[in-house]
């Protein structure tokens, strides 16, 4: 059994070098303990204070004991005097059998703590690329898009380049993004926040905070550059925000 472990983590401005420096000397630690598989560290290009690292280990407990172990490191310690926000860490792949890769179709992941888990059995996902936008806090993100969202980029990886192959200027798509900051053990809302709105249960609902933050765009693409940055719109995903997927509107649907 081997799991994915994958930290979110935002630099300081001015602390990009230093910060992936670090990661890289942590990551590199990591390989003298037991457990350890492997691991990849994404920059984000066009934000190089967003980094994503995403280490494979063995088993959970393998990964939650490195953890523990290491958390007082010298690099560690320097590396946390850097970060302009908590890392977000979480855990994937819980149960994958190693000589039978997930599918990749199946991207569910499996939150590490909180809620309530009825399954051992997890998905592994990675972002295929990231949304660029001016809207940079949740707070100020319009509900949906057609309420105000602005046009945004979605800057794919190079690894996707062909995957593009057929998406073209002026066609809709559906984007999945991962909602990267909404409440993974929230069950039940007031839907848009409002307290003059009954309580109901997040799947009744469109709000980010839910078991698996996935959230789904209807976008139109409006131009593409470099065979690899979509300007999309209306876009509400705030800046950062992980893409893990996109495909073709289909014209007889209202959302996919």
């Amino acid at each position: 059994m081997t799991v994915t472990v994958v930290w979110d983590t935002w630099l300081k401005p001015g602390a990009e070098a230093e910060g992936l420096r670090l990661t890289r000397q942590v990551w590199s630690d990591m390989r003298s303990f037991e457990g350890y598989l492997g691991h990849q560290i994404l920059v984000d290009h066009e934000a190089p204070a967003h980094l994503i690292a995403l280490g494979r280990w063995r088993s959970r407990e393998d990964a939650d004991r490195v953890r523990e172990r290491y958390k007082d490191s010298d690099a560690i310690r320097r590396l946390t005097l850097l970060l302009a926000r908590p890392r977000d860490r979480w855990v994937t792949a819980e149960g994958e059998q190693e000589a039978t890769p997930p599918a990749p179709s199946d991207v569910v992941p499996t939150p590490s703590t909180g809620g309530p888990k009825t399954s051992t059995t997890g998905y592994s996902l990675l972002p295929i690329g990231f949304v660029r936008s001016r809207i940079t806090a949740r707070k100020d993100a319009p509900r949906q898009g057609s309420e105000g969202a602005p046009e945004a980029w979605v800057n794919i990886d190079p690894a996707f380049a062909e995957a593009l192959d057929g998406i073209a200027a002026g066609q809709e798509v559906i984007l999945l993004t991962w909602l990267h900051q909404g409440r993974r053990d929230v069950l039940r809302v007031r839907p848009r926040d409002d307290p003059r709105n009954p309580m109901k249960g997040v799947f009744a609902t469109r709000s980010p905070d839910r078991p698996n933050p996935i959230g789904l765009h209807r976008v139109r693409v409006w131009r593409i550059e470099e065979s690899l940055r979509l300007r999309v719109g209306p876009l509400e995903a705030i800046d950062g925000t992980p893409v893990v997927d996109v495909k073709p509107a289909l014209p007889a649907s209202v959302d996919a």
